[in-house]
């Protein structure tokens, strides 16, 4: 499994096993290693804060909406979670700009 579909399953046992929508970073990544043990703490950190969160600042190239911020180190399931990746608008731009400047992206 990937570290996305692991965060979302550790969620979704939160949820079913407390019966609580939203769940602070620490439950979402303790509950994560529990089942695994292949992403370190700081990967799984990264997802959720960075990747999956729909209120992320733009600084990764591709994220999905899988989770919303509530407050301050406290997520929950986004009603409408994204199926596929998004690229924020920022990275779309910069890679305009390098094709016109003749940089290549890989």
């Amino acid at each position: 499994m990937t570290c996305r579909q692991e965060v979302l399953a550790a969620v979704r046992r939160l949820r079913g096993r407390t019966g609580r929508e939203a769940f602070r970073l620490v439950e979402i990544v303790r509950e994560a290693q529990a089942a695994t043990s292949s992403y370190a703490e700081s990967t799984i950190r990264t997802h959720i804060c960075s990747h999956m969160c729909r209120q992320a600042p733009v600084n990764a190239a591709v994220v999905y909406d899988d989770l919303d911020r509530v407050e301050r180190g406290v997520y929950r399931l986004s009603v409408a979670p994204s199926v596929a990746p998004r690229e924020r608008l920022y990275w779309k731009r910069q890679r305009r700009r390098s094709l016109t400047c003749g940089v290549t992206w890989s």
